[in-house]
């Protein structure tokens, strides 16, 4: 058993010993580090700087790491021959320990030139009440900057004691200091601070008067923040005298009804009436803060008396509150014959999302000056209500033709396919401008059962231009189909039917040319053999720029036996430039087929051509024919 005791003694005092020196190997670290910071003077950071932030952090923790923290960054502080950089590092490490402990130290610091602000910021930072009496009493005695960055901590601390402190120093004469006085009363919230103020503004000078006005709105502020709705309400209330400059009354006014809230409503409807344009501008600004339908109701009560300007305000405020109450208010302002009625309104209702504004936005969009249109394009994408493609529909219906197109502008950009139906309606047999929207918009929303009609309406009455914009409508529905000769089939048969119209042909074959899906080559291929002037041309055309080499046996052919030169030789460059890009071609076919276009070569040029394609063949035979080639050239 004594044997025991004594192993457990000795093992102890071990442990002891090496904690102790541990304590002792972080305590040398830890003086080297102070020892580094006190040499420094700016620049990057050193080791120094993180050993002493570790420790700070272990303080904030610790009370005993704490005392000894704080002691040695107060040392730091006060020595003299320590850098400004190493002193505001320390003061920054101290403020996160501070605490009322640490106000004498701050009191010693605050008193000397080189650290007064760095105490002044921690002291303001300190929210023991030792603190904010350190700072009057330092602004007793305290002169210039110093005396100006200690009352700017006193109004940091928002503290009503400082009050008869700051009021003094506002008399004080210099402008500086009352300027600084002033901007701390206004920070200040409370009635202490708002009587200061308004001494101020009765007694001082006359050029500090504005800077005491402004103080004093921002103490109405700071004590509306702080939830003294009482003190600001007599505050503002305070700035709406006739006597007052009308800017200033305009910041009360707005401060006014923030202080009010929810019983702002007479005020505001007040002072929309006053006959004062700047009141009028800041009570139909601040509408949209006040909520509920009786306030609704009152705007819009009060709307008709208003001047054009600040209806256009309120209008937008009425926008802002989003109260379906407004939206006949809204829908007739957009009607108004004053234009910035019009634009306050189309913007208004673009914040509603309701679809009982789309026929006004569709038809300003078309029918309005060109700021108008776009405001109301903007406020129609804007909307997103499940009812809003029913109302497009029925505006697609509708009488006026410019309105209609628009709206079926607007159904194709939203990807509206339950309209597909009214849209093939219209575009069967409707006035011509609007039948042109329905088809592209099909492009944009209809499917593979809408392919057959869309390309039996190419045989209508239309322009080049027009037709050109139905098939990349076509072109868009078939590429959004799934690959076969569904999607091909209504465009091989009306470009093979017996359709005497050369323009619509030539757009039957760019489009399948467009879609570049081989169901589509049996019409190609038919139309490319058929003697036929620009639409034959076409069609091997498309045949040559082919993505793959389907088409080749064709093109050979054509290469071979048509009677028309030009056409010929599309045939043979498309022929040739499918065997260059198909390097799958087993050899034999390829030579077969530069054969057959040596053979159908008709000048010098294509026979040079087949020669240079023939270079990157090893095959003894394909050599022999180069060489026949540029020998016969």
């Amino acid at each position: 058993m004594r044997v025991r005791l004594f192993s457990w003694i000795i093992a102890a005092t071990l442990a002891l010993a090496a904690q102790g020196a541990a304590r002792a190997e972080d305590g040398a670290r830890l003086d080297e580090a102070f020892v580094g910071l006190r040499a420094w003077s700016g620049g990057p950071e050193t080791p120094a700087h993180k050993t002493i932030r570790s420790y700070v952090e272990e303080a904030t923790a610790v009370y005993k790491v704490r005392v000894d923290a704080e002691r040695r960054l107060v040392e730091v502080l006060e020595a003299e021959s320590v850098a400004k950089p190493a002193k505001q590092f320390a003061a920054d490490q101290l403020y996160r320990l501070s605490d009322e402990d640490t106000v004498p130290a701050f009191e010693r610091l605050l008193a000397r030139a080189d650290t007064w602000d760095l105490a002044s910021t921690g002291l303001e930072r300190i929210k023991h009440p030792k603190a904010g009496q350190a700072l009057i009493a330092a602004a007793e005695y305290a002169q210039g900057d110093r005396l100006i960055g200690i009352i700017d901590a006193l109004g940091n601390r928002h503290d009503s004691v400082a009050v008869p402190t700051l009021r003094t120093r506002a008399e004080d004469g210099d402008a500086n200091t009352t300027q600084a006085a002033l901007t701390a009363l206004g920070k200040i919230p409370g009635a202490e601070s708002m009587r200061a103020l308004e001494w101020c503004r009765k007694n001082l000078t006359r050029k500090m008067r504005p800077a005491a006005t402004l103080a004093y709105l921002q103490c109405g502020q700071s004590s509306l923040a702080r939830g003294d709705t009482k003190t600001a309400i007599a505050l503002f209330e305070g700035l709406l005298l006739d006597f007052e400059p009308v800017e200033v009354q305009a910041e009360g006014l707005r401060g006014l009804i923030k202080a009010r809230g929810d019983s702002a409503v007479p005020t505001i409807i007040e002072a929309l009436t006053s006959g004062i344009p700047e009141l009028e501008a800041v009570a139909a600004a601040e509408a949209h803060t006040v909520p509920g339908r009786k306030a609704t109701d009152a705007f819009i009560a009060a709307y008709p008396d208003l001047t054009h300007e600040n209806q256009a305000v309120l209008l937008r405020a009425l926008g802002e509150r989003r109260d379906e109450a407004a939206l006949p208010t809204l829908l007739l302002a957009a009607q108004s014959r004053v234009p910035t009625v019009r634009l306050a309104a189309l913007d208004s209702l673009g914040r509603f999302n309701h679809p009982d504004a789309v026929q006004v936005l569709l038809k300003a969009a078309v029918t309005g000056p060109a700021d108008e249109q776009a405001l109301a394009r903007q406020a129609l994408e804007k909307l997103d209500h499940p009812e809003l493609n029913d109302q497009l529909l029925v505006a697609a219906m509708s009488a006026d033709n410019t309105v209609r197109a628009e709206a079926i502008k607007m159904l194709a950009a939203r990807g509206a396919h339950e309209g597909v139906p009214v849209l093939l309606r219209i575009a069967e047999r409707d006035v011509k401008s609007v039948r042109l929207e329905a088809l592209k918009a099909l492009g944009k929303v209809g499917a593979i059962a809408e392919l057959t009609p869309m390309v039996g309406m190419m045989t209508n009455e239309w322009t080049d231009e027009e037709r050109a914009a139905i098939g990349e409508a076509i072109i868009a529905v078939a590429r959004r189909s799934p690959e076969g000769e569904a999607r091909t089939d209504p465009i091989g048969k009306a470009l093979t039917s017996a359709s005497p119209n050369e323009s619509v042909r030539l757009s039957l074959v760019s489009i399948l040319g467009a879609i570049a899906d081989d169901t589509g080559l049996p019409a190609l291929q038919s139309t490319a053999k058929k003697p036929g002037g620009r639409v034959q041309r076409a069609a091997v055309e498309t045949l040559a720029g082919w993505p793959n080499a389907a088409p080749l046996e064709t093109l050979d052919k054509i290469a071979r036996m048509d009677k028309d030169p030009t056409i010929r030789s599309v045939a043979i460059e498309g022929a040739l430039r499918q065997l260059e890009r198909d390097l799958a071609i087993p050899e034999t076919q390829r030579l077969k087929y530069f054969g057959s276009l040596a053979a159908a070569a008709q000048t010098p040029e294509q026979k040079q051509r087949i020669a240079q394609a023939l270079a990157v063949m090893s095959h003894p035979d394909a050599q022999k024919l180069r060489q026949k080639l540029v020998g016969g050239a």
